[in-house]
């Protein structure tokens, strides 16, 4: 079958807050463009990306139903290792939720991206977690 599936990633910068209270908004700035620059080089043409405020992006990923959970976790691990060269100590937790079934809404995939994103800041930080597991 080759009907689509869809995954959410839910993306927070590490230790920005400290960058932004020490060197203060033109730093912010920078890292943000800098992390924009990484998400538009990792990303897809079809793939959909927004920052949600402050440090959160979230990124809306299709593929193959059968390979959609493989091409998160790769992208998921790119963007990682593309936010490790930002400097500064700057590195990314991010959640990851797959639209699983007909009912499933994107808000509803969004809020189980973000638990996911904050399991993976509690396993500590600077990593990724699927959305009902634990890695």
């Amino acid at each position: 079958m080759n009907e689509d599936g869809v995954a959410i990633l839910f993306i927070d910068l590490d230790n920005f807050k400290q960058v932004n209270d020490t060197h203060g908004p033109e730093k912010r700035d920078e890292i943000l463009r800098s992390v924009g620059k990484i998400l538009r080089s990792i990303l897809r043409d079809k793939d959909v990306a927004g920052r949600m405020g402050g440090d959160e992006f979230v990124i809306c990923v299709s593929a193959r139903r059968e390979v959609i959970q493989k091409t998160a976790m790769s992208i998921a691990q790119r963007i990682i290792t593309g936010t490790n060269g930002v400097g500064y100590g700057i590195g990314c937790s991010i959640g990851i939720a797959l639209i699983t079934s007909p009912q499933d809404t994107i808000a509803s995939t969004i809020k189980c991206a973000d638990a996911a994103m904050y399991e993976a800041k509690k396993l500590g930080k600077n990593r990724f977690i699927l959305f009902g597991t634990s890695n």
